[in-house]
């Protein structure tokens, strides 16, 4: 008898502290950054860049200023220049002020890749740094020669502006974009926890397509991730389930359920030549998929 009273104290406790974590998804933005390197492999340098402007045409190029200084002497060196998604960062020294605003306005006709042409092809400078997306291209110029640029990059990417997702469990986080679940917006829909481990079900919302001007510039996509994570708070699993993408011609028909515990829609893909349809099923209680 006594031990039956020690079995049921335990697992009424074990259920309580289960349904009491806390579990909740929490986003940070950088607008700035500070790069570490050296140029020729001779001359130790520190950079610091800060998003200055974005373009209105891309929604991940952007105008930055900032500096860059020789560790030994210290002295700050100005700097302006854009991030191009496709190429990486080029950055500019230059005594031509009117062209220099210009850069960060990004005050040039035509499309984003033409604004972007005309920056990156610009002449008129004392000292032009090229970050590339490909270490290797990495280049420090000052018009009559070109010196190897060397990046000490530990994030291993190059962006100035980022946004992070973390799952936070109790005082433990989860670093989602290190999954690629870095989407716009990303919300919990339901929540299954046991003493082995964590289910969530998520909801994310992405854009579409970041050139404004290009296909699907401004649609929004849609779908659900479902993660579990162990008792360690290491995320093991994780499913995406896509039920809106604009360039990949699928969509969905949300067919309601009397149970509301269950999520219903039927996936049509139009990508090829011949459409074609699928019903996906999720059942939010125990959070996987109903085959």
């Amino acid at each position: 008898m006594k031990k039956n009273i020690l079995l049921f104290f335990f697992l009424t406790t074990l259920t309580c502290f289960s349904q009491q974590k806390n579990i909740s998804i929490e986003s940070f933005r950088t607008n700035d950054r500070i790069f570490y390197g050296s140029i020729d492999g001779k001359y130790d340098i520190t950079i610091y860049l800060k998003v200055e402007k974005f373009s209105e045409d891309h929604l991940y190029v952007y105008s930055v200023k900032g500096w860059y200084y020789y560790d030994k002497v210290k002295k700050n060196i100005p700097l302006v220049g854009v991030f191009n998604p496709m190429t990486g960062l080029t950055l500019f020294n230059t005594n031509d002020k009117s062209f220099e605003k210009k850069i960060l306005d990004f005050d040039f006709s035509g499309v984003v890749w033409d604004k972007l042409d005309k920056i990156e092809t610009f002449k008129n400078y004392n000292e032009k740094l090229f970050i590339s997306n490909n270490p290797k291209e990495n280049i420090w110029s000052n018009n009559t020669k070109n010196l190897q640029l060397t990046i000490n990059n530990e994030l291993k990417d190059i962006y100035v502006f980022e946004d992070f997702k973390f799952l936070k469990i109790g005082n433990s986080k989860i670093n989602l974009s290190n999954y690629h679940l870095d989407y716009k917006d990303l919300e919990i829909v339901s929540k299954k926890i046991s003493a082995s481990e964590i289910r969530l079900l998520l909801k994310y919302e992405q854009y579409g397509n970041p050139n404004i001007q290009g296909m699907c510039g401004g649609a929004m996509d849609y779908g659900y991730v479902i993660l579990v994570i162990n008792n360690k708070n290491e995320l093991i699993q994780f499913e995406e389930i896509e039920t809106d993408n604009c360039r990949a011609f699928i969509h969905s028909e949300d067919l309601q359920e009397s149970n509301k515990k269950i999520l219903k829609y039927k996936i049509t893909d139009s990508n090829d030549d011949k459409e074609s349809s699928k019903i996906i099923t999720i059942d939010t209680e125990s959070i996987r998929l109903i085959k």
